[in-house]
Parts: structure tokens; sequence; C-alpha cells
């Protein structure tokens, strides 16, 4: 869509990784093949679940995983597999980068969980080697909630900011699904929700104010909430959300990983839930700040909403905002709803 060099450049990267790890899936998905007979899930499942076909086989079972797992990776962008997606993110149009960051993405980790969970099933995938790569995969999920979250304090453009935000937020859901428990799935499937109706709109605000004012620079945001009020209170809903504030979606989500990560046991992974929250509004909350309270820009310089957008515009971001709220303080259903799923695996 735009024919400039950082384009080019950021599609390719994303257009070789992508090969990359699927590449590396296939060649996991070849392995299981040759070790079951299947191609099919309920058909894998059974070949494991049978006998002790599970133990006999393992070298072969942790392979193919591991080679799942490390595909999945650079699909899904997990810190370090990350490399592709701050650019994609950075030099797509706003609306793409809000449908790869609250979808794509999280197509391969939905089918990483069914790889696990359907498929190994939550009995074997905790025994012998399967939960070494287990304890892999939530230690990398740890990483990239940080390491997230710190690049993304670091930069000084918005999108890249956001993007950098979404390492952080797939961190989260792979630290649950690390946990090996099926609270802790539910808490991934849950903040894949949670991420996809806060960080899509977040996206698209972030379009909307590079559209309006022809700025991408964190620094230069001073007094933004007068020029487009509507805008940055939509935002506020958004950083509120990614910060973990009750009432909002966000919040439901990170305590749902805090008991899930009590019922499992590791315990010093709240310490890095803790943190990666503190970042987060680190870099969320001084862009509202800047926003409303900075005396940079006053209202005698500018009109009220001067660059706002029309508020028809504004409607598929108000209603991702209306989610955020919404399911921040009715998530009882759509929890239900993830739960019976989860007893169905």
């Amino acid at each position: 869509m735009k024919n400039h060099k950082e384009n080019l450049k950021a599609g390719l990267k994303y257009l070789g990784l992508s090969i990359l790890g699927s590449g590396l899936v296939l060649m996991g998905t070849v392995i299981l093949y040759n070790a079951t007979g299947y191609l099919s899930m309920d058909g894998i499942h059974g070949v494991l679940a049978a006998g002790g076909f599970f133990h006999e086989n393992i070298n072969s079972v942790v392979w193919a995983f591991g080679l799942i797992t490390a595909g999945v990776s650079f699909k899904s962008a997990l810190f370090p597999c990350h490399i592709w997606l701050p650019d994609a993110h950075g030099t797509a149009p706003s609306p793409s980068s809000a449908i790869l960051s609250s979808l794509v993405l999280k197509a391969y980790i939905i089918f990483y969980i069914k790889m696990l969970y359907r498929v190994v099933g939550f009995d074997l995938v905790n025994q012998a080697s399967m939960r070494t790569l287990l304890n892999v995969v939530l230690l990398m999920g740890v990483i990239a909630m940080i390491s997230g979250s710190v690049f993304a304090i670091l930069q000084t453009d918005i999108k890249r900011m956001i993007a950098y935000s979404s390492v952080a937020q797939v961190g989260y859901i792979f630290m649950g699904i690390g946990l090996g428990t099926p609270l802790g799935v539910f808490a991934a499937i849950f903040h894949i929700l949670a991420h996809a109706v806060t960080k899509s709109g977040l996206f698209l605000i972030a379009g909307s104010i590079i559209e309006q004012t022809h700025n991408r620079r964190l620094d230069k945001m001073d007094g933004l909430g007068i020029l487009m009020p509507v805008t940055m209170t939509l935002f506020t809903i958004g950083g509120l959300s990614m910060v973990g504030i009750p009432l909002f979606v966000g919040f439901n989500s990170k305590w749902n990983f805090a008991s899930a990560i009590i019922d499992s046991g590791n315990l010093w992974v709240l310490i890095a839930l803790a943190v990666s929250a503190l970042l987060n509004a680190l870099y969320y909350l001084p862009i509202v700040i800047r926003g409303f309270f900075c005396q940079a820009v006053r209202e005698d310089q500018y009109r009220l909403g001067e660059k706002e957008r029309p508020i028809r515009d504004l409607l598929p971001i108000i209603a991702l905002s209306c989610l955020v709220i919404l399911f921040g303080i009715a998530s009882g259903p759509v929890a239900q709803f993830i739960q019976n799923g989860i007893a169905n695996l």
C-alpha cells in the first residue's frame, strides 16, 4: 500500500521469518506423523494416550513440539523471535496493524494451545521432558513480558510503542500456556480476547492521531487532549486497560493470571507480573498526562476539538472501547464459555 523503502524491508522481513516459522511447524508435524501415523489431532492424541507409547517415544514427541514451539514463536512474535513485528506494525496502515495484532497473531497461539492441550493433553504434557519444554515456554513468556515493556518505554514513535507493547502481551499469553494448568490456559485465552479488543482500538487511535496531526512522536503530543478530546479519552480507556486498572478488561485478565500463577505454585512469576504491570503504566500513563494536563498547549491557543475526527469516523473505536468496559464489568458469560471449551479438551 505504501511504496516506501521501509515498508518493503518490513514486508520482506515478515515474509522471511513467517516462512521460517511455517517450516519449523511443518518439520514438527512431520515428526509427529512419522511417530503416530496420523495428521488429525484426535488421531495423534489417541496414539499418544494409548498404553506406554508416549513414554517410549518421548524423544520424538519432544523434538516435534520443540520445533512447533519455535515455529509458533516466530509467527506469533514471542520475544526474541519478535524482530519483524515492530517494523510491520510501524509501517503498515493502522487498520492492518489492528487486525494483525488482534487476530492474525492469535490464530497461531490458538493452534499451539490445541496442539499442547488437545493433542497431548493436560496429563501427559506435565510429564517427563514435556514439562521441561513447558518450563521453557513459561520462562520465555516472562522474559517477553518484561523485555517488550522495556523496549516500549524506549520508543519515541507511538505505533512502535504500541507494537512493542504487543510483544509484552504475547508474553503474558505464553506465560499462561507455560503454567501447564487449566486455569493458566483459561487466563491465556481470556487475555487473547482482552488484548484483541484493547490493542486493536489503540492502533486505530494511533492512526487517527497520525492522520489528524501528522505527528508520530510521543514527545510532541502535549495538549492533544484539547485538540482531540474524544480520541484521547478513548486512548485513556485503552491505556488504563493495558495497565490493569479495575473496571477495564485488562484488570480481569491480570487477575486471572495472578490466580493461575498461585494455583500452579510458581509464585516467582507473580513478581514478574507486578513488574510488567508497573512498566505498562510507565509508557501509557505519560501519554495521557501529556495529552490532558500539559500546559504547552492551552485552550486560548487552540479551539477544543480542533483536530477531532467526526464521531461517525470514531464509531469503530468507540465500539471497541465499550467492549473493553463491558468485558471488564461483566465478563462472566465469556469466562464461562472459555471454561467450557477447556473442559472439552
